[in-house]
């Protein structure tokens, strides 16, 4: 695997261990945490739903004459169907606190398996072109830098 892939699993398995509530009586299920290069719902796939997006990296910067300090920069969107976009959304808001916990005040704990990773940052960048969403949807993101130290080739 890819270390693009590491940090997307990473990322996904992390928010699956999260309880996200729809409403009183229902969560989202773990199949609605998906990892793809774009955040699109595929046909037929309906809202709400948490994409990950992994880019490529983003930065490099020599750190020693064998490691390289990389950033790559990492999305995390919310995709739903209800509410008025322009209206506060206390759920929405609970989601992104739920997500920043999991990925910034608890990093070492959710990226603990990946061996080169340094730390996780949070950032203005996006790695894909947020204009081209739909506009039938709403959409929430949430940015990150993840850093790794990895070994020069």
């Amino acid at each position: 695997m890819s270390v693009a892939e590491d940090i997307g699993d990473a990322v996904k398995t992390a928010l699956q261990a999260v309880t996200f509530e729809i409403d009183d009586t229902h969560n989202l299920p773990d199949a609605s945490i998906v990892v793809r290069k774009y955040p699109e719902l595929p046909p037929k796939q309906q809202p709400p739903q948490i994409v990950i997006v992994v880019g490529e990296e983003s930065r490099t910067e020599p750190l020693t004459a064998r490691q390289k300090l990389n950033r790559w920069n990492v999305a995390v969107v919310i995709i739903t169907a209800r509410g008025n976009k322009l209206e506060e959304d206390a759920r929405l808001r609970t989601w992104r606190e739920q997500i920043s916990a999991k990925l910034y005040d608890q990093q070492r704990a959710t990226f603990a398996g990946l061996s080169v990773f340094n730390e996780c940052n949070h950032t203005g960048r996006s790695p894909f072109d947020p204009s081209a969403l739909s506009k039938d949807l709403i959409f929430s993101t949430q940015n990150f830098e993840i850093q790794t130290i990895e070994t020069l080739a």
